[in-house]
C-alpha cells in the first residue's frame, strides 16, 4: 500500500470519527475530543511509522494531534451548524489532516537527505500551526476557565506549537536546545499577551485573533533568528504588525 493511500485512509478515518462525535451528548463530546486526539496520535504514528529519529517523535506527531482536537472543539462549540456547513467542516478536516501528514512526511525525509518540496512543506506547516493556534485559543476562551488556567493553557499550547514549528527552520534528527529555548520564550511571550488581554472586555474570537498574531510574530522572528537571518528591518516589520493589531483591538 502506497504512503499516499495510507495518508488518505488515515485522514478519512479521523474525519469519520469527527463526524460521529457530533452524535454524542454534549457531556460525552468533551471526552470524545480527547479520544479523537489520541486517535490522531495513533493514526499519525501508523502513517509515519519508521520515519522517527529521536526528537521527531514529538515534532512530527504534535501538530496532527492538536489539529484534530482543534477541529473537535470547533464542532463542539457550533452544534447548530446546518448539514451544509458541517460538510464544509469535515472537508476542511479531511484535506487539512492529509496535507499536514504530507508535510510531516517531507520533514522526516529531510532529516536524512534534502527534499525539493521542503519549502512548500514548511509553508504548509506554518499556516497549519496558525490555524491550530486560533482554533485552540478560541476553545480555551470559550470554556469556563479561570484566568490562571487560561494563561497556563496558552503558555503550554504556544510552547508546543512553537517548538514543533521552529524545529522546521533547521531540521536535525537530534534534540536542539536552542530551538527548545526559543519555543519556551515564545510560549511565555504569548502567555504575557494573554495576561494583558485578560484586562480587556474582548470576545473569545478577538482574543484568539490577538494571540494567534502573537504566535505568528514569535514564529517569524524565531525562525529568522535560528537561521541567522534576523535583521532590524524584520523586527520593525513584525513590530508594525503587532502595533496595527493592538490598535484595532483597542478600538473594539
Amino acid at each position: 500500500m502506497s504512503k499516499r493511500l495510507i495518508f488518505i485512509l488515515t485522514s478519512l478515518s479521523l474525519t469519520v470519527s469527527l463526524a460521529l462525535t457530533g452524535l454524542l451528548s454534549r457531556e460525552q463530546q468533551v471526552g470524545s475530543i480527547f479520544i479523537l486526539g489520541a486517535g490522531a496520535f495513533a493514526f499519525s504514528w501508523f502513517a509515519l511509522r519508521g520515519e522517527f529519529f529521536g526528537v521527531e517523535f514529538f515534532t512530527l506527531l504534535s501538530l496532527p494531534v492538536l489539529f484534530a482536537m482543534g477541529m473537535g472543539w470547533t464542532q463542539y462549540f457550533f452544534p447548530n451548524l446546518t448539514l451544509f456547513f458541517k460538510f464544509i467542516l469535515w472537508a476542511v478536516n479531511l484535506v487539512g489532516f492529509y496535507v499536514i501528514l504530507l508535510a510531516q512526511n517531507i520533514f522526516s525525509v529531510t532529516a536524512v537527505r534534502p527534499v525539493p518540496l521542503f519549502r512548500a512543506a514548511r509553508t504548509v506547516s506554518f499556516l497549519s500551526t496558525l490555524l491550530v493556534a486560533f482554533l485552540l485559543f478560541t476553545a480555551i476562551y470559550k470554556l469556563e476557565l479561570t484566568v490562571g488556567q487560561q494563561i497556563f493553557l496558552v503558555v503550554f499550547l504556544s510552547s508546543n506549537l512553537g517548538f514543533q514549528s521552529l524545529w522546521t527552520a533547521d531540521i536535525k534528527g537530534t534534540f536542539d536546545r536552542k530551538v527548545l529555548v526559543v519555543g519556551l520564550l515564545l510560549g511565555l511571550g504569548v502567555g504575557e499577551a494573554a495576561l494583558g488581554l485578560s484586562f480587556l472586555p474582548l470576545k473569545s474570537f478577538f482574543r484568539a485573533i490577538a494571540l494567534t498574531t502573537a504566535v505568528y510574530i514569535g514564529l517569524g522572528v524565531g525562525q529568522q533568528y535560528l537561521t541567522h537571518g534576523l535583521t532590524k528591518k524584520t523586527v520593525f516589520e513584525y513590530g508594525v504588525t503587532a502595533l496595527i493589531v493592538g490598535l484595532i483591538l483597542a478600538a473594539l
